[in-house]
């Protein structure tokens, strides 16, 4: 919203909910004065808008526009460190349309926007469960497999190949996504310092692996990865995959061996949706009250309190305080 003498006049604004569903999403900022609208969609049944007020009536833009993120890092009043990862198109600056080759200085982009295969399963409770049997998994020589997640809860298992102690498991914490095999080898990719947690919403890019015989290991996440020898030959894990049964958030593009593994109805619990992705940050705003600290419950949230407040949403004060007049 701009700044003055080194002081910045910032706000954040929320609008519409389960934007990541493969279609293109107008959004509209407009600004006269102090004050900034902004619509989404605007002109469809499910537009949203909101109005910005600023200290300041008129900005004098002297730095650089940053479209999708940006490589610098310590940037003042840039609140976030996640880059855009999609499509873009009509970006209009007044009158001109910035994503155009010629422009600035382009990194990673692509002027080509390639059609998004997007069919999302969204697990709404840890009971939810898919279970598929594919026929390729019975003998893992050589075996490779992919899927992406997005989750707010803090911990869970995405994916468990096998019954009993011959299974292979992708689990994940807030900072780390693991691959368990046999209940012995454990892969491990963790997030650093500066990197957005695993339960921050994002999509999480996985992909794991076995070669050499089911000797070797591979797992990559975000494309980091970790690699170790099996102590001893892999067992037969069978040919049933289970999605789920301890998860809530949405898995989508699960491919084994390169194909797709379609998941329908018949195949899940009445706790499993299909073609959109359902889960929300109920921390983000932050709704607990008197400087609660806001976790995520899996669909919903809890308040940690400060030490004089109760409640919910830390809105009632433990005590109460008597003022007598002199």
């Amino acid at each position: 919203m701009g700044s003055y003498q080194n002081k910045d006049d910032s706000l954040e604004v929320y609008l519409g909910d389960e934007l990541a569903d493969g279609v293109f999403h107008q959004v509209l900022v407009e600004r006269t004065g102090s004050k900034a609208k902004i619509f989404l969609d605007l002109g469809k049944s499910f537009q949203d808008e909101a109005i910005a007020m600023s200290k300041y009536k008129k900005l004098n833009l002297n730095r650089y526009l940053f479209i999708g993120g940006t490589m610098q890092t310590g940037l003042r009043g840039v609140l976030s460190t996640i880059n855009f990862e999609g499509c873009l198109r009509n970006f209009k600056f007044g009158k001109m349309n910035l994503l155009r080759k010629g422009i600035g200085s382009p990194h990673n982009v692509n002027f080509q926007c390639s059609p998004l295969d997007y069919v999302p399963v969204t697990f709404t409770e840890k009971s939810g469960t898919c279970t598929k049997t594919v026929g390729t998994l019975s003998t893992p020589k050589h075996f490779k497999g992919k899927f992406m997640f997005r989750t707010y809860a803090k911990e869970g298992t995405v994916l468990t190949w096998g019954s009993g102690s011959n299974t292979l498991q992708v689990n994940f914490r807030s900072r780390f996504v693991e691959m368990i095999v046999r209940g012995q080898e454990t892969l491990s990719v963790n997030f650093g310092f500066g990197q957005p947690s695993v339960n921050k919403g994002l999509w999480i890019k996985v992909a794991f692996s076995i070669k050499d015989g089911a000797r070797g290991l591979i797992l990559t996440v975000n494309g980091k990865e970790d690699e170790k020898g099996a102590s001893s030959q892999l067992p037969d894990f069978g040919n049933t995959l289970t999605i789920g049964n301890n998860f809530v958030g949405c898995v989508q593009d699960f491919q084994i061996d390169g194909k797709e593994v379609a998941l329908s109805n018949r195949d899940c619990t009445e706790d499993v949706q299909f073609k959109k992705c359902n889960v929300s940050d109920h921390c983000n705003p932050n709704p607990c009250l008197n400087e609660g600290v806001c976790t995520q419950e899996d669909l919903s949230f809890k308040c940690e309190c400060k030490a004089d407040y109760e409640g919910v949403v830390c809105q009632f004060c433990k005590y109460i305080y008597l003022v007598q007049k002199s």
